[in-house]
């Protein structure tokens, strides 16, 4: 008896252990419909204030204020007239489209002063959720305990065919399981096509801090952008005068300040988390696939930089492109960085050594063994092609002629053999890509690419046309590079439009078709090892995540997967080796900044006048004005443009970043370390009145009372 006690209670305790890790207690990307069950009384012991039924998943929650924009960020409606908040950066792209020397978006800002001025911006969309459901048990009625993958299938199918009947069109549905379809939620959405800018800030004022203080604190930027959702005329299908959006749900605009303590939270769209990932994936990103882009991206980015400074068209070609790649490189150098010093690896490792030791099974630990030794095995083995796979996939992306031909080429070559009627999308390919890049930086770029892959790839990851053209070393490298781009029709935009209006000739064996394709192929070839063996290792993964947490009965949240998701906590200042660096900013530090002579850190002559003349209306505290703060809570890449809430879901921030030490978030969440970082919504209203100049936005939102 004695010695079952002794079996019984070291299996309680590793299963308490191991279910302490897994059981996630602060932070969390809560899914809307678990909150009740999982956060309710942890939400109001906080600081929630309003009916947990507000916050999301029925007509009028907070939910249908909050939306998806484009593809990878949030945005909120902050008006009854569809006015949307999101973050500066997540415009870049709209920025780019609609920015011309005429307007020079970058340096001037834009403000639209009606309707009629508010600019269309192309292939932007946003995303609103109608209803959230939890349909768990639906899904069960449908199933039998231990479901064949038939029968998920066939519920799946019947689940959705009955939303799609009870929500028709414009409606759209979205089925999300998890936990072995355990927890299954049901979005009802409803997609708007037509988005226009209404105002951004200067790039100087919405990115001041630049790419020296991106992913740091303290930080000073307001970085945010407006724009407007417009729909059709009500009652009339397919107008050709749209109406700016009624959303059913807005937010309210808090200025009465934030304060440390404070209960916050917001709500967003993280695209992707790994939290339970095993040790082996953590080091193959840390030593396998970060290292290959660090590189790449350092190369590209050095190129960008000394052409932009160089020339204003090219500046305005690039700066997007420069600032998508500036921050992954920057994020996966402070991954590597903090997965080192806080030992994230080993944490794993102890985290797997728990849950090896927690069964008395002798069978279920042989399985155990087996399974975790295979997942190390197949990692291993597959390093080197993954290791490959991530250098072509940089080196093809950064070369636009090359990138050009992989993507359309097969499109433009069609015409050797057959006449087109209608050349109209060729022509018009040809004029919106060639126009955002410079042909000279990208033959730059094509050399340092073609000379990084023979430095780093085997002669059998290559493709075979590096040894038919002897392109072993970085004189030939050069020599074939300027060839190409001298002689091929395709590093000429001119030159292509001339030929597909009136082919001549055969392109189809023209040296930067023949060399696209050759990368293609290579490419196609790693792929087809890589990946295959990669999702083996996510089965293996899953097996191991299956069994680690199917017995826990506590709080939890899946994976972020781009469904919108809650997370929450308090105002804090961050603690560093035992130093206290406060929540907030104020302006006057800006001088303090500007003084150091970074470029980054050039601070536009409007602000200067303000701080100096210290015209901060009515939104300085103890003639301080608050620029941004830090709270926490757990947000991942895609939450870009979040609101960030107080407890009575008022708007009082917007985030935009996290801080430096948080770069692990990806694989944890560390309550002492993760901070978000948002823009004061009072420094933004003070930028928006001051820059555009009139009180037109400001006086279409709601504001709450000030105490």
């Amino acid at each position: 008896m004695r010695s079952f006690s002794k079996t019984l209670g070291l299996w309680l305790l590793l299963f308490l252990f191991y279910s302490s890790v897994f059981a996630q207690h602060d932070g969390g990307m809560w899914l809307l419909p678990m909150v009740e069950k999982f956060n309710a009384e942890d939400l109001k012991e906080k600081g929630l204030e309003i009916p947990l039924e507000q916050l999301g998943g029925q007509d009028g929650a907070l939910t249908e204020a909050v939306v998806q924009f484009g593809k990878g960020c949030t945005a909120s409606f902050i008006s009854s007239t569809g006015l949307l908040l999101t973050n500066y950066h997540c415009a870049y792209s709209a920025i780019q489209d609609l920015d011309n020397a005429k307007r020079n978006l970058w340096v001037n800002g834009y403000w639209a002063s009606n309707y009629k001025e508010e600019l269309p911006a192309s292939g932007l969309s946003v995303t609103v959720n109608r209803k959230i459901l939890d349909i768990s048990a639906e899904f069960a009625a449908l199933c039998s305990k231990k479901p064949t993958k038939q029968e998920i299938i066939s519920a799946e199918k019947q689940l959705e065919a009955k939303y799609r009947k009870q929500y028709p069109a414009p409606n759209r549905i979205l089925m999300k399981s998890y936990n072995e379809h355990k927890i299954v939620t049901l979005y009802v959405q409803e997609q708007y096509n037509d988005v226009r800018l209404v105002g951004i800030a200067p790039k100087s004022v919405a990115k001041f801090g630049g790419e020296t203080d991106n992913w740091m604190w303290p930080r000073h930027s307001g970085d945010f952008a407006l724009f407007r959702v417009y729909t059709d005329v009500p009652g009339k299908s397919q107008t050709v005068d749209k109406v700016p959006l009624k959303p059913k749900k807005w937010l309210k605009v808090d200025t009465n300040g934030i304060y440390k303590g404070d209960f916050t939270m917001s709500m967003g769209f993280p695209m992707m988390s790994d939290r339970y990932s095993t040790s082996f994936q953590v080091n193959e990103k840390v030593t396998v696939l970060n290292p290959p882009m660090i590189i790449a991206r350092k190369k590209v980015m050095d190129i960008y930089s000394q052409a932009m400074t160089a020339s204003d068209i090219i500046r305005r070609q690039y700066q997007e492109k420069f600032a998508e790649m500036a921050n992954y490189y920057k994020n996966a150098i402070g991954m590597n960085f903090w997965i080192d010093t806080l030992q994230t690896v080993r944490k794993k490792e102890q985290v797997e050594a728990s849950w090896l030791q927690g069964t008395v099974d002798a069978a279920e630990l042989k399985r155990r063994q087996d399974l975790y030794h295979n997942i190390q095995k197949s990692i291993q083995e597959n390093a080197s092609d993954m290791r490959a796979l991530t250098y072509y996939g940089e080196a093809t992306a950064a070369c636009e002629v090359i990138r050009f031909i992989s993507s359309f080429g097969k499109s433009y070559t069609e015409l050797d053999k057959r006449p087109i009627a209608d050349k109209s999308n060729l022509l018009s390919n040809i004029s919106l890509y060639y126009n955002r890049f410079d042909m000279d930086v990208d033959r730059h770029i094509t050399k340092e690419m073609m000379k990084l892959m023979i430095d780093s790839l085997s002669v059998d990851q290559l493709p075979k046309l590096f040894v038919e053209k002897g392109l072993t070393t970085y004189r030939a490298i050069d020599g074939f590079v300027d060839e190409l781009y001298e002689k091929s029709i395709f590093a000429d935009s001119a030159k292509l439009i001339a030929w597909v209006k009136k082919p001549s000739y055969s392109i189809s064996s023209d040296v930067a078709v023949t060399f696209a394709e050759a990368l293609s192929e290579k490419h196609r070839a790693v792929f087809q090892i890589a990946i295959p063996n990669n999702y083996s290792v996510n089965g293996l993964v899953g097996r191991y995540r299956t069994s680690a947490t199917k017995n826990i009965d506590a709080p939890w949240y899946p994976d972020a997967d781009k469904t919108i998701r809650l997370s929450y906590g308090k105002v804090d200042d961050l603690r560093l080796g035992g130093n206290i660096v406060k929540y907030y900013t104020a302006m006057d530090e800006m001088l303090v900044k500007a003084k150091s002579g970074k470029k980054d850190y050039e601070l536009h002559p409007k602000l200067t006048q303000i701080i100096e003349g210290k015209q901060f209306r009515n939104y300085a505290v103890n003639g301080q004005m608050p620029v941004c703060f830090i709270t926490e809570g757990d947000v991942t890449g895609g939450n870009s443009g979040s609101p960030m809430l107080n407890g009575k879901g008022d708007l009082i921030g917007l985030v935009f970043d996290c801080n430096w030490e948080s770069m692990t978030r990806e694989f944890n969440f560390d309550k002492e370390l993760h901070r978000v970082i948002c823009a004061d919504i009072r420094y933004l209203l003070l930028l928006t009145e001051e820059f555009s100049g009139s009180k037109r936005i400001l006086n279409e939102m709601d504001f709450v009372s000030v105490n």
